[in-house]
């Protein structure tokens, strides 16, 4: 390819051949979809008499295969040492909610925040979830498989 040939090929692909109007619409979709999701409210996290100057939102984001992207930032976190005996992490729960009321749900845990010295946090996460209540509980390990202590921060996350 001359260096005559390399400008004219990029040209021809953004003009819009058979596959730079595909890249275009594509562009143009996903830039849409980045809008919409941009203007939308974060929800608020109901705090508990545990933490009660802890404050908490999520953002709620389409992300592929149907799944949920949640990006949560809390502030005002207490070490989670002094919230439950042993912890070391706080745990991030998902229960999904059910129309089903003779079902029990147990909660999932979907990730762990690691408080800083300013006792804030983030965790950018993903779940398959629509429909589910959010908690966070202290816990021993950021592993665990089920809460072991009552909820520091709470919240219920319905589909749009």
């Amino acid at each position: 390819m001359t260096s005559r040939e390399g400008p004219r090929m990029l040209l021809t692909f953004f003009q819009g051949g058979a596959v730079g109007g595909a890249m275009i619409k594509v562009l143009f979709t996903s830039a849409l979809l980045l809008a919409s999701c941009a203007s939308m409210k974060p929800l608020v996290f109901a705090p508990s008499a545990i933490t009660p100057a802890a404050t908490g939102t999520v953002e709620r984001l389409a992300a592929p295969n149907g799944n949920t992207r949640l990006l949560i930032s809390v502030a005002n976190l207490a070490p989670p040492s002094r919230v439950g005996a042993g912890a070391t992490s706080y745990v991030v729960w998902a229960t999904e909610i059910s129309s089903d009321s003779s079902r029990t749900m147990s909660p999932r845990n979907i990730g762990a925040l690691q408080v800083d010295k300013k006792l804030s946090a983030t965790l950018e996460t993903l779940t398959p979830l629509r429909d589910f209540d959010l908690m966070i509980t202290a816990e021993a390990l950021a592993t665990a498989e089920v809460p072991s202590g009552a909820p520091v921060l709470s919240l219920r996350v319905a589909a749009p």
